[in-house]
């Protein structure tokens, strides 16, 4: 079997303000989004922009070094997100930056359960 060989055209990391084409979401590419402070003071949880779409994910703020795994619901592509704290804030609320690696597929599939009969009536 071949080895995967990266493309030296494609780049494999993308900065902050970096668009992304959907093409380019392949396995091992890094993305760096800025985040922002998500409602509620219960435990630190930031929002971080998904780079395939529009939509955001809701990330718990641990330990440095810490990684979670985030599967985009509309597109279904997995990431590994580590925060990184930035420094240089004059107030108290901590800022973020979310460091993406896109992982290989993974064949996710999402399901809702099916609504009770006379339900929402």
């Amino acid at each position: 079997m071949p080895r995967f060989q990266p493309d030296p055209a494609i780049p494999a990391r993308y900065g902050p303000d970096d668009p992304v084409p959907p093409n380019r979401l392949i396995a091992g590419v890094v993305v760096r989004r800025r985040t922002e402070p998500a409602p509620g003071r219960l435990r630190p949880r930031v929002d971080v922009p998904m780079p395939c779409c529009t939509r955001w994910a809701r990330v718990l703020a641990g330990r440095p070094g810490e990684f979670r795994l985030v599967v985009c619901t509309s597109c279904g592509l997995c990431y590994e997100v580590g925060l990184h704290d930035e420094n240089d804030t004059w107030d108290d609320i901590p800022n973020y930056l979310a460091v993406l690696t896109v992982l290989p597929y993974i064949d996710v599939t999402f399901a809702r359960p099916k609504p009770k009969a006379g339900a929402g009536r």
